[in-house]
């Protein structure tokens, strides 16, 4: 196996459909997703709430270390 197959194993071999149906799932308990009647909005507005709640939790990391 090359190096490059090892770095990006978990990358390549993970299902994006399973992934985003949870994400789905996550969000919509929230209520945060209601009013978007498009399952694509739905999709991305979830993937979305993701990445932000990812960047405030390394930002709040980063801070409480600093």
């Amino acid at each position: 196996m090359s190096i490059i197959q090892k770095l990006t194993e978990n990358i390549v071999d993970r299902d994006l459909r399973k992934e985003g149906a949870s994400l789905l799932s996550k969000w919509d308990k929230t209520g945060l997703l209601e009013g978007l009647d498009n399952e694509r909005e739905r999709d991305t507005m979830s993937r979305l709430l993701e990445n932000q709640a990812k960047e405030l939790l390394r930002e709040a990391s980063s801070m409480a270390g600093g």
